[in-house]
């Protein structure tokens, strides 16, 4: 009880390599109907990871704003209030550093049921330290929560076949997606992901 009162600190496991950048990223697939958006078409997001200049540094949060807001009512029920302050508290190391030299093999990752894919940033940043860009969707209906323009969140999605082929076809929006990214301006990423190695894994 004296612990958690004094506010407890997650400390976060480091890994060894190249930095970390990371940059969320949205966007619309025009091919797909989709009721619960404003556009009335798919919108998607995820969080671009890429191999940053340096080491791995103390970076931010893994969620922040309208997302940690839409998620703490999650983390309170599973795990309690201070808990879940914690988990949301808790440093990484991701930044929005420039790209390192070079280009990189890209990950698309797709997250469990109920799940959001900063639940796996261990495995993520270490991935990244490693020499991987990682793009980890966030698959609006099938993550626990994705927040949406107007403050809305995207409906939930049942658990069966429909859904598995929801996201499916969101990692094949991910994969059309590369080319854009790597050409886009103003990014640190772009010019770094090398488009001839693409895998995809998941939980």
């Amino acid at each position: 009880a004296t612990a958690a009162s004094a506010g407890v600190e997650i400390v976060t496991p480091v890994p060894e390599g190249h930095g970390i950048g990371r940059v969320l990223l949205q966007w619309t697939d025009a091919s797909r109907s989709d009721a619960g958006t404003a556009s009335g078409k798919r919108e998607l997001a995820g969080w671009l990871y890429y191999p940053a200049e340096g080491a791995p540094v103390d970076g931010g949060v893994a969620l922040d704003g309208a997302w940690a807001e839409a998620y703490r009512p999650t983390l309170e029920r599973r795990i309690g209030a201070r808990a879940a302050d914690a988990m949301l508290r808790a440093r990484w190391h991701a930044t929005t550093g420039p790209a390192t030299e070079g280009r990189f093999p890209v990950l698309i990752f797709a997250h469990g049921y109920r799940q959001l894919p900063t639940s796996y940033n261990a495995v993520l940043e270490s991935l990244v330290a490693r020499g991987y860009v990682v793009l980890a969707l966030a698959s609006p209906g099938l993550a626990e929560v994705v927040p949406l323009p107007g403050g809305r969140l995207a409906p939930r999605l049942p658990l069966g076949d429909a859904s598995y082929d929801t996201m499916a076809r969101d990692i094949a929006s991910a994969v059309a997606r590369l080319p854009a990214l790597d050409v886009a301006q103003g990014q640190a990423f772009a010019g770094h992901l090398d488009l001839s190695r693409i895998g995809a894994f998941g939980h």
